[in-house]
């Protein structure tokens, strides 16, 4: 587990599935991820699978809580392996309640610090929907740095960037 000022990061279970059915079903969320429409019961099902399965790799997603009230999940964030490629980037999403508050980059920020102090990689990237202003200021606010000549995902209209 990661403990913050204002959260609790726990690895991901099966268990975790009501959180990600709240964040994977809301169109207004997923519209800014790959997928860009919501998730499916069964695709949610094996989205939760996959980032249980994850850590076996030794680094994953976590859940994020509130450290004053730990049994209410507010979203999620994890730096995992990217499909059919060797790189990794960040990923993070918190339910709508939950938002403007700070909390994806209080999260983020301690999952990429605990990442590069156990000396799990080098390098992590984040992917953004060119529309999705939040996202983007979250990862400018981690120090990451605009990459130009990439494409980790399908959709055209995303924006990249990396940190070391």
């Amino acid at each position: 587990m990661i403990y913050t000022d204002r959260l609790v990061l726990k690895k991901v279970t099966l268990d975790d599935i009501d959180i990600f059915t709240e964040i994977l079903s809301d169109p207004d969320l997923t519209r800014y991820l790959p997928k860009g429409e919501s998730y499916t019961q069964e695709e949610i099902k094996n989205y939760v699978q996959q980032r249980c399965e994850h850590w076996q790799k030794g680094f994953g997603t976590y859940v994020v809580t509130a450290k004053q009230n730990p049994s209410e999940k507010i979203g999620y964030v994890g730096i995992e392996t990217i499909a059919t490629t060797h790189f990794r980037d960040i990923r993070y999403s918190i339910a709508t309640p939950f938002a403007g508050q700070g909390i994806a980059f209080e999260a983020a920020k301690n999952c990429l610090d605990n990442y590069f102090a156990d000396g799990i990689g080098e390098k992590v990237f984040g992917a953004a929907v060119s529309q999705n202003k939040a996202s983007i200021r979250v990862m400018e606010k981690l120090g990451m740095q605009q990459e130009g000549n990439i494409k980790l995902y399908e959709r055209d209209d995303m924006v990249y960037f990396s940190i070391k």
